[in-house]
């Protein structure tokens, strides 16, 4: 942990003194401009006030002069060949306040000057406004559309006003509002219908890592929609982006500092009409710091398990050695005795959600901050759902319908708490620098009872239902620590630079994960109902009891350079390159123990406590030549069940973005990534996975204007794919619920994938876009 850390500090430090050398080359060459000719110019920056979003097609003109320009999509403009004097800057943009500003431009000089435009107020008349969304509520939509309208990618966008319109108290509810975004199991993002694998999450820039051990994508609710700004999710591929994007990448961007005073608190009450303050719903009980998603301990593995000398002895010793037994007994009996579900009555959700921020001078330099802090619980539950399964049994020629190996009645509850915090600082080194540093912590805890019974054709006669009961509790966490800057270099080509470096840790604790699967037969005997109840080892598993924990941790670095141009008629144009590295290390431990059981002997009577009572559980009898034991507990854990993983992925790309006419423009180049992936089981004799790549990765991007509302996109890209630690790693793991085994491979390799992609969209209203792809 300590070397990752000083490499990131390494890193990070190199980078703040690129950022220093380049301010004292700036001022120096801003020095040598000012004697190197007559005429100057004026160029900067237009955004959107209180939001630093920013603002293209803005007007920027010299008063009583014939000079002026437009910004551009990056809100960027150049006013050049000025002859040096006493100016009035004058700024307007339909829907913003004008603005004007008398500056002195000395021979020579290049003069950067910044705007940030306010909405414009109007005061009217009382009027009526039917089917549009408020101006206030819509404007930063608006923004968001526009620059959709002037991207160089396929996108989709949506924002925090938006967020809060709809109600979305996170991430994964407000992705379930974009075009082409399904949301699965609450919190997982599939974009255009494909699967995690095809798919990859930033914040603020930098690539995150996945906290869970069996899929590749960031789950989405980790992030309170309070602390966001916007999401961006972008369907086309360009070499700017990391080569694992297939399907698409979300973008998640926090909120940026105000530019004056802010303070803000808001809460919020919602109910399921099925379920709160209504009896029936499924949980189980669970320690005193679940409120704040965390396991106070209650469901961690006995201490008596810690001891990595110990060993549970097997029963053969246990029955002839006296000491074997007692110790058999006491590790049997250290376990929690609640292996089932148990009604009860859920509160009403709550969410509360608290933010400050300003901006304050500091050395004369403009520095921002905003500080959020957000907290949310949230109760679900259903009672009639159903999950079965049906396979072909023959050929397809032959056979009429599907086999159905299991058709079960489905019910749930789960309680999750989630909180994070969120701390954003920046501050203007000069007119041309600007440094940020970006803090973000959240914690969950989901706890989750389930419940399912019915018929299980496939292994019990029909006259049997099978039963099964699930508790299970997921904490999770995030920790992301990101320092990043923005260079404007005049003297170098008029460039701009960015570069980020993050550092992300993330893990998942499945503390006393437990199955409890039996099967009863109601029979009637003249009139008699009598009901049995069996647990049958050699049809499904025994009562099991799982602890598994995964650490990820993951650095993200990388750096862009941009260079504009103009082509041969003279319109805007972009060269851009820069490299990128992210190092990934993840470790994953599990450990599972089953309870053998003697229903000969020691019959089950049909509730789960039952097993547990004196008589049925551990040592029973020592009266004998053997010591007899009823239910008792085995270490069923593998040591190729955990594993270590490593990726480390360079890159180097570049680009460019030249318009070819007025009304057709190319975004193309291409990018170079090299992939060092490797898994190691614990289980020495098995082989490692191991995956080295080098793979160049182009792309083509064409714009047409049809007008000035409506575009035609054509977009190719080849991106790449890689299997997880999980799939590489070689060991099976069954899911109990659906009866499914998931098995590792080591030989697995990366798939290379050609993306095509075809899109007309126009911007017809403001806030309104019509599209189709």
């Amino acid at each position: 942990m300590s070397k990752r850390y000083s490499l990131l500090a390494a890193v990070l430090s190199m980078m703040l003194t690129v950022s220093t050398g380049l301010l004292a080359q700036d001022t120096a060459a801003d020095s040598i401009q000012l004697a190197a000719g007559s005429d100057g110019e004026i160029y900067g920056r237009i955004s959107v006030a209180d939001q630093g979003l920013p603002l293209g097609s803005a007007s920027i003109y010299i008063k009583d002069t014939k000079f002026g320009a437009v910004s551009d999509q990056d809100g960027r403009y150049k006013i050049a060949d000025l002859p040096p004097g006493k100016y009035t800057i004058v700024l307007s943009h339909s829907g913003y306040q004008q603005f004007e500003k008398a500056v002195i431009l000395n021979p020579g000089q290049r003069l950067q000057q910044d705007f940030a435009l306010r909405e414009a107020v109007y005061e009217m008349n009382n009027m009526l406004i039917e089917g549009q969304l408020p101006k206030e509520e819509g404007r930063q939509a608006d923004k968001l559309l526009e620059q959709r309208q002037q991207s160089v990618e396929i996108s989709d966008a949506v924002g925090s006003e938006d967020m809060a319109r709809t109600g979305s108290a996170d991430a994964a509810e407000a992705m379930s509002k974009v075009t082409g975004a399904s949301v699965v199991d609450g919190k997982y993002v599939y974009v255009r219908g494909l699967g995690d694998r095809y798919s990859s999450t930033q914040l603020n820039g930098s690539e995150l890592p996945s906290p869970d051990p069996y899929r590749k994508a960031v789950q989405m609710d980790l992030f309170p929609s309070s602390l966001l700004d916007r999401i961006v999710t972008l369907k086309s591929y360009s070499p700017d982006k990391p080569g694992n994007f297939s399907g698409g990448m979300v973008e998640i961007w926090t909120k940026r500092f105000p530019e004056s005073f802010t303070f803000s608190f808001s809460q919020s009450t919602s109910f399921n009409p099925q379920s709160t303050l209504k009896g029936g719903s499924l949980l189980y009980p669970g320690g005193k710091n679940d409120w704040l998603g965390m396991d106070d301990g209650t469901r961690s593995l006995p201490s008596i398990l810690n001891d990595p000398g110990l060993k549970i002895p097997d029963i053969g010793s246990a029955w002839s050695n006296r000491d074997k037994a007692l110790e058999l007994d006491r590790i049997t009996r250290s376990f929690s005795q609640v292996m089932a579900p148990s009604p009860d009555k859920f509160p009403l959700n709550q969410g509360y959600s608290l933010s400050v921020g300003n901006q304050v001078k500091l050395f004369g330099r403009p520095f921002g901050m905003l500080g959020s802090f957000s907290y949310n619980r949230k109760y679900t539950a259903y009672q009639n759902g159903t999950a079965a399964r049906w396979e072909l049994t023959g050929s397809v020629d032959k056979v009429d319908e599907l086999t159905n190996e299991y058709r079960l009645t489905d019910a749930l509850g789960s309680d999750e708490a989630r909180w994070g915090g969120l701390l954003n600082l920046s501050y203007k080194l000069t007119d041309n620098h600007e440094i940020g540093f970006n803090y973000m912590y959240n914690q969950s805890g989901e706890s989750e009872a389930r419940y399912l019974y019915g018929a299980f054709p496939r292994d019990l006669t029909g006259s049997s239902t099978y039963e099964t009961r699930v508790l299970k509790y997921t904490e999770r966490s995030l920790n992301s620590v990101q320092l990043r800057g923005e260079h404007n270099l005049p003297a170098l080509f008029d460039s701009h630079l960015e570069w980020a470096g993050s550092y992300n840790d993330s893990q998942q604790d499945e503390p006393d994960l437990r199955y409890f699967t039996d099967n009863y037969t109601v029979t009637d005997r003249n009139g008699v109902i009598d009901t049995s109840y069996a647990i049958r080892p050699s049809i499904y598993p025994s009562p099991n009891r799982y602890f598994r924990n995964l650490n990820e941790h993951n650095v993200d670095l990388n750096l862009s350079v941009g260079i504009p141009f103009k082509q041969w008629s003279q319109l805007h144009s972009q060269f851009k390159f820069g490299g990128a590295y992210t190092s990934t290390d993840r470790a994953f431990i599990e450990r599972r123990f089953e309870f053998i059981t003697d229903d000969s002997r020691y019959g089950y009577k049909g509730d789960p406590l039952s097993f547990w009572q004196s008589g049925n559980i551990g040592l029973v009898d020592t009266t004998g030549r053997l010591n007899r034991f009823a239910n008792y507990i085995s270490d069923a854990s593998e040591a190729r069940g955990n594993y270590d993983g490593t990726q480390n992925v360079a890159a180097a790309f570049v680009m460019t973005e030249l318009p070819l006419t007025k009304k057709i423009q190319f975004i193309g180049g291409v990018r170079l990534e090299t992939t060092d992936l490797q898994v190691i089981s614990r289980d020495q004799s098995l082989r490692r996975g191991d995956i080295s790549e080098v793979d160049y990765l182009p792309a083509a991007n064409f714009v047409y204007l049809l007008n000035d509302k409506t575009n035609l996109r054509l977009a190719y890209g080849r991106s790449l794919a890689r299997p997880t630690f999980r799939e590489m790693a070689p060991y099976s793991s069954f899911d109990f619920v659906n009866d499914l085994i998931f098995t590792g491979n080591q030989d697995l390799k990366r798939t290379l994938i050609d993306n095509y992609d075809l899109r007309w969209e126009s911007f017809v209203r403001n806030g309104e876009v019509l599209s189709a792809s």
